[in-house]
């Protein structure tokens, strides 16, 4: 008999830190886009309609009645969105799942600030020069900021400013890559509190660590994708890893060619997601970095991109309200012609297991074997959702710290097999 599916985390469960999200978290962001932002009376009017829609409102189709919306978006992605939302509407924002209110609360932001306006965007225009990104104030602020990006990226090189090259420097890449993932400006809590953190190696933090296998499979890929969460000083570790692995070949054969593919949102989605905007004027940014070395490193990752061993790929799945288990079979294709894939982030980790309340002792290759190829998932836990650990050290956790699944305290580095080593029988 199959094991039984546990239902969605909800907005609707009582005192989760689901109900705090949208209660309080996400009209803190829009109230933050109001500020950061010199908005015209018409966007201040559409963002407040839509934050007291959010409040005492229920879910509907935001695209009845606006067909000039849908030239924005792809037929797939459209049917997608309509298809979830349709599945509850007339439903409270309090009575969903997690996952889809955190979706539909940012396609609804963007639609009142007019992001998906036909060009030229009149309400943004309005703003006389106004970026179409309403967060894009606070991703340069995140990037360029005293304790930003660009500060993280030049401690990160000067630490590595030396004759080792090998695992122990990828190590600390891989593991900066992870703590990077603090910094989240969309999570309040996080990041002022944690943002020192951020180099941490302390693996006495991370409660599943498959750090020598991630880099053993690393050392050896060929091809390698990335799945990017946030842009600002997660994005500026995460590109000093994709710098470290473009720059050395892959074991044993020395003299093979090695790519990276960059998975990006193909448009906005939640507070600071990485674009293919974003990536570019972070490389554009190390390069002009006072700092040598980190000038370096973005001239080899431009001619990196240039000479095609660095891609970007976008995708409207990315900013969908779909999971995992329901990419659309052009990209599972795409994923599944990489060697090793390393999924980053918390809300990615979340759409592995579809945002279900798994008991924390089952098992990621169990649940998400569905995966197109092997994976390694670096995610700072934020959210009440984790599994591969024991139920003596969850039960264990969970009284020396109760809010050990939030509090961006912990982390994990997980490395599961794909489809093609299923037969090799399982690691201990």
């Amino acid at each position: 008999m199959p094991p039984v599916v546990p239902p969605f985390l909800s907005t609707g469960d009582p005192g989760s830190f689901a109900m705090r999200t949208i209660v309080e978290r996400k009209p803190r962001i829009v109230a933050q886009v109001l500020e950061s932002n010199r908005v015209s009376d018409e966007v201040r009017r559409r963002l407040e309609a839509f934050l007291a829609d959010m409040r005492e409102g229920v879910v509907a189709n935001p695209f009845d009645g606006r067909d000039d919306l849908r030239p924005s978006f792809e037929p797939e992605e459209l049917r997608a969105w309509e298809g979830e939302l349709a599945a509850y509407a007339g439903q409270r924002w309090l009575d969903i799942p997690w996952y889809l209110a955190q979706a539909y609360f940012y396609l609804g932001l963007l639609i009142a600030w007019g992001y998906y306006d036909p060009l030229p965007r009149a309400s943004v225009a309005e703003n006389r020069g106004l970026p179409a990104d309403p967060f894009e104030v606070l991703k340069e602020d995140e990037l360029g900021g005293p304790q930003g990006g660009l500060a993280v990226a030049r401690q990160i090189v000067r630490a590595l400013d030396g004759p080792d090259g090998g695992e122990e420097a990828l190590g600390f890449l891989l593991h900066s890559s992870l703590w990077g993932n603090r910094v989240d400006l969309g999570c309040f809590e996080l990041d002022e509190s944690r943002r020192r953190e951020v180099f941490s190696r302390d693996r006495e933090s991370l409660v599943v660590d498959h750090t020598d296998r991630v880099l053993a499979a690393l050392a050896s890929a060929r091809s390698i994708g990335v799945i990017l969460d946030n842009a600002g000083s997660e994005l500026a570790c995460d590109l000093l890893l994709v710098d470290r692995l473009l720059s050395t070949p892959p074991a044993p054969d020395r003299r093979a060619r090695r790519t990276a593919t960059l998975h990006v949102k193909r448009a906005l989605f939640f507070v600071s997601d990485a674009m293919g905007k974003d990536v570019r004027r972070t490389i554009a940014a190390f390069c002009s970095d006072a700092e040598v070395l980190l000038a370096r490193a973005g001239g080899r990752l431009e001619q990196a991109m240039a000479d095609g061993r660095l891609l970007l790929s976008e995708h409207w799945f990315w900013n969908s309200p779909l999971h995992f288990t329901r990419m659309p079979p052009l990209l599972r294709a795409a994923l599944a012609g990489a060697d090793i894939v390393v999924v980053k982030g918390d809300a990615n980790y979340r759409r592995l297991l579809e945002d279900r309340r798994w008991e924390p002792w089952r098992d990621m290759e169990e649940i998400a074997g569905y995966f197109p190829a092997s994976f390694a998932c670096l995610r700072t836990m934020k959210s009440e959702i984790v599994v591969d650990v024991p139920r003596e050290k969850a039960e264990f956790l969970s009284a020396a710290d109760p809010e050990w699944l939030i509090n961006g305290r912990r982390g994990l580095v997980r490395y599961c097999r794909g489809r093609a080593h299923a037969a090799e029988g399982r690691e201990g």
